[in-house]
C-alpha cells in the first residue's frame, strides 16, 4: 500500500493533470492495490528440508498432477561436512481434491543438483540432471497407479571439469551443460549413453545457462558470469568464445536465463543478474527490443503452455512475476507471486488441456519451501504499469515531467560507476553496511552488488 500510496501522490503533484482524473486514476489505482493481492490461492506447500532451487512439472500429461524438485546445499557449520555440497531430487503429487501436495519419492545423499530437464526426446519420463561434482545423470521416473520410484540410468552418465550448473534437451536426443569453468559441453544421448560431441570455452567466468534454440538443433545460446550472452552455430565446430557468431554485452550483471519459443522464430529472451529481462531480434544484436526491470535478479524463465504471451519468471529478490510479451515486441508485469519469504529460483508453469489455466509450481532457496499455487481468476490483476499512469522504474508518465525530473524506462542503462561499486564492495568488507543499505546508498541493484561481491569471496 505504501507504494500505491507514492504513486498516487505523484500524480496528484503533476500540474498537467487536472483534480477530477487525478481522482479517478487514485481510485483505479486503489483498486487494482487491492486486488494484487488478492490474485493467487496457496494451493499445496512442501518443506524440502534441503535448500530447493528447480522445480518443473512432469510434461507426460496433459493435467499433470507430478511435479519434481532439485535442492543443494552447500554444508557451512564447522564440523567433518563442512565444503560438503549435497542435494537430491524429490518427486511429488498433488493431492486428490488439490489442495495440497505429497513427497512420493526420492533420490537422497547425492551432490547438490544445480539443474534438471525432461528429456523431450523419449515417451518416458526421463530427468537429465547437472550436479555440484561435473556429474551428468538421467533417471527415469516410473509412476503406476499413484506411486513413483526413480530409476537411474547407470549407462547413461557424463562428467564435466567443475560443476555442471544448467542442462538442456532437444527432442533429437541431444543435451547441451554449461559448467563452473565458463564451458559449454553437448552430449548425444542415443543408444543408453550420453555420448560427448563438443566442449568449448564461452565465457571468461561462470557459464550460467546453455540453451539450445527451439527453432534450430545447431544453435546454442550461452550466457555467463562476465555479463555477455554469445550465440554458437555447432555446424561450425565452435573451440572458444571467438567463434561465436553473436556477442552480446548488453546486461549489467551476469546473464542467468535464455528462453526462445517456436512461435516467436527471431526471439530470445534474456535474463540477468542486473534484474532486467531484455527481448532481442536474432537479426540484430546490436540493442534489445524491449527490457523489462523485475526487481530481482532474472534466475529462470518459463513459457507458459497454452498461452504464448505469457512467461513466469524467477527473480530472486524480487519474487515471481508474471510477464505479457506483447508481439514479441514489449513486455508488461502483470502480476507477481510474493508469498515466498526467500531468494525465488525455480519456476514451471503446470501443464493443461485449457490455454487459460493459470497455475504454478515455485520453489524458494533459504526456507526450503516448494508451493503449488493458482491464479483465481483467468485474468490476471493489471498492474500500474499496464494503464499507463507509471513506468516500469515508478515514476509518472502522464502530462509533462516536472522541472529537474527525467523519465527513465526499463531498458535504461546502469547509473552507477565502477567506483561506486568498490565503495559498496569496501562498506561489505568492513562491515559498515548491510547489503540491502549499501545497494540503496550507491544505487546498485542488490543482486548485482550480492554477485559481485560473492565473486570477490
Amino acid at each position: 500500500m505504501e507504494q500505491f500510496h507514492v504513486l498516487v501522490r505523484k500524480l496528484e503533484l503533476n500540474q498537467n493533470v487536472c483534480c477530477s482524473v487525478t481522482q479517478t486514476f487514485s481510485n483505479i489505482l486503489f483498486f487494482v492495490a487491492c486486488s494484487r493481492g488478492m490474485t493467487w490461492e496457496l494451493l499445496g506447500e512442501y518443506d524440502t528440508e534441503l535448500y530447493a532451487d528447480v522445480v518443473a512439472w512432469c510434461p507426460s500429461d496433459a493435467d499433470s498432477e507430478v511435479l519434481v524438485c532439485g535442492t543443494y546445499q552447500l554444508c557451512e557449520s564447522v564440523g567433518e561436512d563442512v565444503g560438503l555440497r549435497k542435494g537430491g531430487l524429490i518427486c511429488l503429487r498433488r493431492d486428490v481434491d488439490g489442495k495440497g501436495i505429497r513427497a512420493t519419492a526420492r533420490v537422497e545423499d547425492v551432490p547438490g543438483i544445480l539443474h534438471f530437464t525432461w528429456n523431450p526426446s523419449t515417451c518416458d519420463q526421463v530427468l537429465c540432471t547437472a550436479d555440484a561434482e561435473g556429474d551428468v545423470l538421467l533417471y527415469r521416473l516410473n509412476s503406476k497407479d499413484g506411486s513413483d520410484s526413480f530409476e537411474k540410468l547407470t549407462k547413461s552418465s557424463a562428467k564435466v571439469d567443475g560443476l555442471a550448473l544448467y542442462v538442456d534437451a532437444t527432442r533429437d536426443c541431444k543435451l547441451v551443460v554449461s559448467t563452473s569453468k565458463g564451458a559449454v559441453t553437448t552430449y548425444d544421448s542415443l543408444g543408453g549413453s550420453l555420448e560427448e560431441t563438443a566442449s568449448f570455452g564461452a565465457h571468461e567466468y561462470e557459464a550460467w545457462i546453455a540453451h539450445w534454440d527451439v527453432n534450430s538443433e545447431s544453435i546454442i545460446y550461452s550466457g555467463g558470469d562476465d555479463c555477455v550472452l554469445r550465440c554458437f552455430d555447432v555446424r561450425s565446430s565452435p573451440k572458444s568464445a571467438s567463434d561465436a557468431v553473436a556477442t552480446v554485452k548488453r546486461a549489467q550483471g551476469g546473464v542467468t536465463a535464455i528462453a526462445t519459443h517456436p512461435d516467436y522464430e527471431n526471439l530470445v529472451l534474456c535474463g540477468s543478474y542486473d534484474e532486467k529481462m531484455y527481448i532481442f531480434d536474432k537479426r540484430s544484436w546490436r540493442r534489445e527490443v524491449d527490457a523489462l526491470s523485475c526487481d530481482g535478479g532474472v534466475w529462470r524463465i518459463r513459457w507458459h503452455p497454452g498461452r504464448k504471451d505469457l512467461i513466469g519468471i524467477a527473480a530472486m529478490h524480487g519474487g515471481f512475476c508474471v510477464v505479457d510479451v506483447k508481439s514479441a515486441e514489449c513486455m508488461k508485469l502483470v502480476d507477481r507471486y510474493s508469498t515466498h519469504k526467500s531468494l525465488a529460483y525455480g519456476i514451471d508453469w503446470r501443464p493443461s488441456s485449457k490455454s487459460d489455466h493459470f497455475e504454478l509450481a515455485t520453489c524458494s532457496f533459504y526456507d526450503h519451501l516448494l508451493h503449488n499455487a493458482e491464479s483465481d481468476s483467468s485474468q490476471f490483476a493489471v498492474g500500474p504499469e499496464l494503464l499507463g499512469l507509471v513506468s516500469t522504474s515508478g515514476e509518472c508518465v502522464m502530462g509533462s515531467p516536472s522541472p529537474g525530473q527525467h523519465q527513465t524506462s526499463a531498458a535504461s542503462m546502469k547509473n552507477w560507476t565502477e567506483q561506486d561499486l568498490e565503495q559498496a564492495l569496501d562498506a561489505l568488507r568492513q562491515k559498515t553496511m548491510s547489503l540491502t543499505r549499501a545497494s540503496a546508498h550507491f544505487g546498485i541493484p542488490s543482486t548485482t552488488l550480492w554477485q559481485r561481491a560473492h565473486r570477490a569471496g
